[in-house]
């Protein structure tokens, strides 16, 4: 068979991989990461990289195509330049983008069929007409699997967890088979049935004249005679500020409204001023463009990219349509919005525009969290004249987001009339979205008639307002509220107040916003207290509330009353006798311009105290986890994490997915879905099915309910907001905690569940099918002839089985009639589970034995599965903890892992460090430097590989790196991942060999082999010395023994002549200082700013190098690119004493000076890109001047 080298072989773009990666970690609207909670996901962007290089030709491969280096080196530049694009949050959906990387693939696919048209079994692998299916066999999140298939792969996701497996149907096997179906829901059907109609209200039947056409209608309906002249009547002339408005019943309107910080008075009035001299005409037309191209840039913040803000304005403009108006056509920007509408007697235009810009700010401000202004105060209206106006002011307000570049057609655009007009209205997943979310709010208007008496409003009462300005706008209303604050209670171990159940609680601060700090305050009362709530004022927060009742670290806290110390100990074993408790310290409600902070009232907690569960999820909390676990507290079932009133509204809410499937069912029948009974489970697409689907996205807003709501939540004092129990990957004990309203709007809502659980749909469904299963990756088969890409579990971190336990009992109780099979066990399967956790197998060396064991049965099958014209790439988090063996030696979870993939039978081709850290995180030394995980790229070893002695793998390994760095230095690798990736070429020679032996004949492990590499790798940086000037070579050698410190004369005297150089030249040259019998290199921060490299008389790669340091960090990328434009190719040779000054500081933990070299390698592409444009610019300039 031909095997042609991938381009993931040889070399990648990382820098802009992982710069996308870990802006990735910023987005949650449309992320499929919030569809439901999975634990170390990959980033989509690297996922989407990965398979791409695997599946694309490198270069070097077709040297018939590409005879040379440069023209290889060229075209590997293009395919960065994809890939760079690829990566891109904003192109995840952008199917130009995606398109070019699915011709890419299919190039690479057809010269491979070519190639092997005559292997036995060429019709099975090599079919020119169908791309190979896709594997992940450890699916896990389904990050992986969602990109294959976006990518143009039919996709195939397994894993042994049953909530991973179900996830995993949820974004990639429900979405493509309902993709580009209208919702069934009533409200969707009846908006659709009738928006043609609705949307041409001039067109047949009676009373269907434009108000403008035919009749007395041709002249303008404001103008009379001639129609030159506009009216004078006061009556039809309104005015809300300073821009007057034309309004007459029966006209046609084109409205434009815009967020508050979207175009600055400033702005407008540099405008007039321009634009004064120029006729009214000219004036206003010219004005015109200028806010269109203004807005379409996307000024602001743009809050109505916000999907949650978007469809609350497209509601409100639909709600009073063919009442208060006729609404005709609408867009909505991310800063502005366009309606077109007609108006109707009684109902001025100024009073419609009104409620709808009131209603939404207030809304928006709620959202958001924010208060202020939303919109500007005016708003703009034309009237429409004619048809042809008509007609052009459509088009404008319908193809707004095509001119702004948002979307290559009006219809593709969600929040327009376009969008909702067009025949592929609901492309992709969008109707199923809509669906999710009609259904889910009908279960949260079912729940509140059900449960609504549990979740009472707040009033606030005079009584509470006294000492509270900030409560006397609300004395008399209530208040929805937003949560409950708890902390939990034990009987004080004092013996005078034993009958005193006192609060645990680890801070009294409710809000440490700047200027809106509030805090509880207990007051001590006899035998009892109580708490009352506070506003900071100037004196501010007194400091002994901080902390609450708590007495350093762990579970140690203070009694209220006497202040006696209460042990960990005995809080311990008062949880485990169940006489831990919870009082109610404080409620937060919904304000008008945020939070408002209540003290607790006997109604509230009476209303938590009447909740009766009938049922609460069994299981046990694990016992052992490594972040910690609650169970040492009581809390030991899956039930004992929730409130009673939390396990009557879930439960309630679990209930109502089985009725809401019923609705769905119904509603798709009358839809027109075919009633074919066939289950979601069995392959089903009708009615049924339907049903199912909508089921699932509902079941994962009820376990987005339970994340948020249960007795582990923290209240965030600096968001005022929940924030969920799995903010790390355990279930650590927590005293005070925050009881979200499930029927409010905020964090923790049902509202917000559904939100999150829907919103991706409208973000998926590629072209591709895929399916997920249950399956041991151990004995799994589905991996034959398929492409694998793959993030297996991480020898001794988290057990996911044990954590997801949380979900699978919620699940089960919602889904089991949908799949029986994937919920048959009480609790998630865990003996199976290739996790090195000692405390599930007896020992630390059996755990290790398990997990390697296990993984390289694992890895073995995918060897032999794997389709043999694509590398297989494995994900590793890389995390460097040692154990030591019986024997003494020490190894770690990357030489285990490692060890597997050897003994699987794969050969690794190529190690990739992917992080996902931002750019300006600073570079720590020693595991803060490291990727966040290494890609091993990985072929099936030969069946007959040679075996190599020690001395063999050296001398190849000092044949092959330097080639292999070259390659690496060129794609301006990071120097702080060099030393990872260069891991790649290394170990594709250790393991092409059946064995590598050492003098007595024993195999060379992995260990070994890694530190040979990395010697190779270090004698490799060192010979690229030779190519440095005498005063460069010196310096780098004083570097490396003194850093920036001194040292003596006469050493520096003696290198220098070794070096062929002087100290006194180089201190004339500028990069050193001699004093005293004592010499120093200069610092970037010493060197002059006014040194002119062309003038230099002593010019030196060192000085280059530091310039561009002292430069970079003083004036950034653009200051840089001024200097490296008069260096010219000396800039390279800067870059390569980077890489080596690197080193030098990683091995002699320097951090300070490794971040500045690191810097300046990874800036280099934009340096050079921005000093070539400078070149550039002088002769543009002079053509421009020229043409005039």
């Amino acid at each position: 068979m031909v095997q042609t080298k991938k381009l993931i072989e040889v070399a990648l773009p990382l820098e802009a991989i992982n710069k996308a990666s870990a802006r990735e970690k910023s987005i949650r609207h449309g992320h499929p990461s919030t569809l439901h909670l999975w634990w170390a996901r990959r980033p989509l962007a690297a996922a989407r990289a990965v398979i791409f290089a695997q599946m694309v030709d490198d270069p070097s491969a077709w040297p018939d195509l590409f005879p040379t280096g440069k023209a290889q080196e060229k075209e590997r530049q293009r395919l960065f330049r994809l890939i760079e694009e690829l990566v891109q949050w904003e192109n995840t959906t952008n199917e130009a983008v995606l398109q070019q990387a699915r011709d890419e693939i299919w190039n690479s696919w057809r010269r491979a069929c070519a190639e092997n048209a005559d292997h036995p079994r060429a019709k099975e692998l090599f079919d020119r007409h169908k791309l190979p299916a896709f594997h992940d066999p450890f699916a896990g999140g389904g990050a992986l699997p969602l990109e294959a298939q976006r990518l143009g792969l039919e996709s195939h996701a397994s894993d042994l967890n049953p909530v991973a497996v179900l996830i995993c149907k949820a974004m990639i096997e429900i979405p493509p088979k309902f993709a580009g179906r209208p919702p069934v829901n009533p409200e969707s059907r009846r908006k659709l049935l009738g928006a043609q109609a609705s949307r041409l209200p001039f067109s047949g039947g009676e009373g269907t004249r434009l108000p403008f056409s035919g009749g007395e209608g041709t002249r303008l309906p404001l103008s009379g005679g001639e129609g030159t002249r506009l009216p004078e009547s006061s009556a039809i002339w309104r005015s809300r500020g300073y821009i007057p408005h034309f309004d007459k019943a029966g006209t046609v309107q084109f409205i434009t409204f815009r967020l508050a910080d979207s175009l600055p008075r400033s702005v407008l009035d540099r405008w007039e001023a321009e634009l004064a001299s120029l006729p009214e005409g000219e004036r206003q037309t010219e004005r015109e463009k200028r806010i269109g191209r203004w807005l379409d840039r996307g000024a602001g913040e743009c809050h109505l990219r916000d999907p949650r803000i978007a469809e609350m304005v497209e509601k409100a403009l639909l709600h009073f349509d063919g009442e208060r108006f006729r609404l005709i056509a609408w867009c909505i920007m991310p800063n502005h919005v366009h309606v077109l509408i007609e108006t109707v007697a009684g109902h001025p235009l100024a009073a419609v525009v009104h409620s709808w810009k009131s209603f939404t700010a207030k809304e928006a401000n709620r959202i958001l969290g924010r208060s202020g202004a939303f919109w500007q105060v005016e708003y703009y209206d034309r009237f429409i004249r004619d048809e042809a106006h008509f007609a052009n002011a459509k088009r404008y307000i319908e193809e707004n987001p095509v001119r702004a570049g948002l979307v290559p057609s009006a219809g593709e655009w969600r929040w327009s009339s376009a969008w909702e007009g067009r025949g592929e209205a609901f492309r992709g997943a969008r109707g199923l979205a809509e669906d999710v979310r009609y259904y889910g709010k009908w279960m949260r208007d079912e729940a509140e008639k059900r449960i609504g008496h549990l979740y009472p409003k707040v009033e606030v009462t005079e009584e509470m307002a006294k000492g509270r300005p900030d409560l006397k706008k609300y004395v008399g209303r209530k208040l929805t509220v937003i949560a409950w604050l708890w902390a939990r209670t034990v009987k004080s171990p004092n013996p005078a107040f034993a009958d005193v159940d006192v609060p645990l609680a680890s801070t009294f601060m409710l809000s440490t916003k700047k200027g809106k700090e509030a805090y509880v305050e207990p007051v001590i009362e006899g035998k009892n207290y109580r708490f009352t709530v506070k506003i900071a004022g100037s004196a501010g927060v007194p400091p002994a509330l901080k902390t609450g009742t708590k007495l350093g670290r762990g579970a140690n806290f203070r009694c209220l009353m006497s202040g006696t110390p209460i042990a960990g100990d005995y809080i311990k074993a008062e949880g485990r006798a169940g006489r831990m408790g919870a009082r109610l310290m404080a409620i937060v409600a919904e304000g008008q311009s945020g939070r408002v902070y209540l003290a607790p009232t006997p109604e509230h907690e009476a209303a938590a105290r009447q909740a009766r569960p009938e049922w609460k999820p069994e299981g046990d909390v694990p016992a052992r986890l490594t972040g910690g676990t609650c169970v040492p507290y009581g809390l030991k079932t899956w039930g004992d994490l929730f409130t009673p009133r939390q396990l009557v509204a879930l439960t309630t809410f679990s209930d109502l997915v089985g009725e809401a499937m019923e609705r769905v069912k119904r509603d798709a029948l009358a839809a027109g879905l075919p009633d074919d009974g066939k289950p979601l489970r069995d392959g089903g697409t009708g009615a049924t099915a339907y049903a199912e689907a909508v089921a699932v996205y509902l079941a994962f807003a009820i376990d987005r309910m339970a994340m948020t709501g249960n007795n582990l939540v923290r209240w965030n004092a600096v968001g005022e907001k929940a924030q969920h129990c799995f903010g790390r990957q355990a279930l650590p004990m927590l005293w005070d905690f925050a009881e979200p309203n499930f029927l409010a709007t905020a964090t923790g809502s049902v509202d917000a569940a559904v939100f999150y659980s829907c919103d991706p749909l409208n973000w998926m469904a590629p072209p591709a099918t895929g399916s997920s299963k249950q399956e041991d990756a151990t004995s799994q088969q589905t991996s034959k002839d398929k492409l694998v890409s793959t993030d297996p579990p991480y020898y001794d971190n988290v057990g996911y089985a044990d954590l997801s336990d949380f979900f699978y009992v919620w699940l089960r109780r919602s889904l089991r009639p949908v799949f029986p099979d994937l919920f048959a066990t009480l609790a998630v399967p865990k003996a199976e589970e290739l996790v090195a956790t000692p405390y599930r197998h007896g020992s630390r060396e059996k755990a290790e034995a398990f997990f390697l064991d296990g993984m390289t049965r694992a890895m073995h099958r995918l060897a032999e599965q794997a389709h043999p014209a694509f590398p297989v790439t494995i994900y590793y988090a890389f995390k460097q903890s040692e154990t030591e063996s019986a024997e003494g030696t020490a190894s770690t979870g990357w030489e285990t892992f490692l060890d597997a993939v050897i003994r699987a039978g794969f050969a690794i081709s190529g190690t990739w460090p992917m992080r996902t850290e931002m750019r300006t995180r600073q570079i720590a030394m020693g595991t803060n430097a490291l990727a966040s995980s290494i890609v091993l790229v990985c072929r099936q070893r030969e069946a007959f590989a040679p075996t190599a002695t020690r001395r063999e793998f050296v001398t190849a390994l000092k044949a092959e790196i330097p080639a292999a760095l070259a390659h690496l230095q060129r794609g301006n690798i990071a120097p702080v991942d060099l030393a990872q990736a260069a891991i790649g070429p290394g170990m594709a020679v250790y393991t092409r060999y059946a064995q590598v032996l050492d003098a007595e004949g024993r195999p060379v492990p992995v260990r070994e082999a890694l530190a040979l590499i990395n010697q190779t790798l270090d004698e490799c940086l060192a010979s690229q010395e030779g190519d440095f000037d005498a005063d460069s070579r010196w310096a780098l050698a004083w570097f490396d023994q003194h850093g920036f410190a001194e040292g003596e004369y006469g050493v520096a005297e003696t290198l220098s002549k070794a070096k062929n150089t002087s100290v006194a030249g180089m201190v004339e040259a500028g990069i050193l200082a001699s004093k005293r019998g004592r010499v120093r290199l200069l610092k970037p921060a010493e060197l002059p700013a006014d040194r002119d490299p062309a003038a230099d008389r002593r010019p030196s790669v060192w000085k280059d190098l530091h310039h561009l340091i002292r430069v970079l960090e003083s004036g950034g990328e653009s200051a840089a690119a001024g200097l490296a434009a008069t260096l010219g190719g000396r800039a390279e040779a800067a870059r390569e004493l980077a890489y080596r000054l690197y080193t030098v500081c990683e091995r002699k933990k320097r951090a300070k000076e490794a971040l500045s070299y690191n810097a300046v390698v990874q800036s280099m592409p934009e340096i050079l890109r921005l000093a070539g444009e400078a070149k550039a610019q002088p002769a543009r300039q002079a053509d421009l001047f020229a043409a005039t």
